[in-house]
């Protein structure tokens, strides 16, 4: 979606999102507010334990870390929007990924979906620092978070999707207010749900590269390297993991705003069909292997995985070097 990730539309989940990047909103920080040192950064903040080295004071302030986390998803959102909108036309239209109609126009909603990241990196920091404490543990904080954010971001997320597939009005407040017109405030919703499941998935996945174990087998001097690289390994297994239910927020959010689409029993039912239908392609297909084909690329896990692992991991990086460089 999940910044880093597709978010990241297509591909699977992801606070980087993607696709979408996380996103529902893509928390592409790879940081961690947690009382100990952060695998992902390395970097201690204030109010929220010791630095990476495990030596006293040096604490990035609440300010700094919202800062950083603006700049670092500004920079990387920036940087892969085409790859986030190939991603969702793609997928909409069941054309392959590198197809040309797919990149043209490939900044169209870039300022929004700028508007988006901003608020999930700079808003990410501090709450999951408070879900971690209120629960105790590192990775149920960051998977609160993202899925919190994942739901309140999910209007922005919604019309962004609606201007990528509109023919006529691309402005943003000009989609909004035909959606709206169309079926009302409950219509900015829609994809709450998947994105929440898929964002739980993914926080769950890609919060294990902050564990202690994780920590202990990359040693207290692990480099920029080894930090990219877990990040991305995680990234990828919460994208694979959580794509079923990113596929699903894609079509709800490419569905034409005036099909009914508002009740519970609605949503329900797009789900159940959405995802049967995917199944019911799939076991139509000649062999197991070319089952498997199929799946990988419907839910774009090729290159939406690598969208969501290298954005997430790239904001970790960008992230880490503001907060060295204040």
């Amino acid at each position: 979606g999940r910044g880093g990730g597709p978010p990241m539309g297509a591909g699977g989940g992801g606070f980087g999102g993607g696709y979408g990047g996380p996103g529902g909103a893509s928390i592409a920080t790879g940081a961690s507010l947690d009382r100990g040192p952060s695998f992902a950064s390395g970097l201690g903040v204030a109010g929220g334990g010791s630095g990476g080295g495990g030596g006293g004071g040096g604490g990035i302030s609440s300010g700094g870390c919202f800062s950083c986390g603006l700049g670092a998803g500004l920079v990387v959102t920036a940087v892969l929007n085409p790859w986030d909108r190939a991603l969702f036309l793609s997928i909409v239209n069941q054309r392959a990924f590198l197809s040309a109609e797919n990149w043209r126009d490939p900044y169209r909603g870039l300022a929004q979906t700028l508007a988006q990241r901003s608020i999930s990196s700079g808003l990410y920091f501090p709450l999951e620092d408070r879900f971690s404490r209120a629960l105790g543990s590192s990775v149920l904080g960051g998977q609160a978070a993202g899925v919190v954010m994942g739901i309140l971001l999910n209007p922005f997320s919604f019309v962004k999707y609606q201007c990528w597939g509109s023919d006529t009005g691309r402005l943003f407040l000009t989609t909004a207010r035909r959606v709206y017109m169309d079926a009302g405030p409950l219509v900015f919703l829609r994809g709450a749900g998947s994105s929440a499941v898929r964002d739980a998935i993914f926080g769950l996945c890609f919060a294990m590269r902050k564990t202690s174990w994780v920590q202990a087998q990359a040693g207290p001097d692990h480099s920029a390297a080894s930090r990219f690289v877990v990040a991305t390994l995680f990234a990828a297994v919460g994208t694979a993991a959580s794509s079923p239910f990113n596929y699903v927020r894609s079509l709800a959010y490419a569905e034409k705003s005036w099909v009914p689409l508002e009740s519970l029993r609605s949503k329900y039912v797009f789900t159940q069909r959405t995802l049967g239908d995917l199944i019911r392609e799939a076991g139509q297909q000649p062999t197991r292997w070319s089952s498997t084909r199929f799946l990988s690329n419907r839910m774009r896990l090729g290159w939406g995985t690598a969208r969501v692992a290298v954005g997430m991991a790239g904001t970790d990086q960008c992230y880490l070097a503001c907060c060295r460089a204040m």
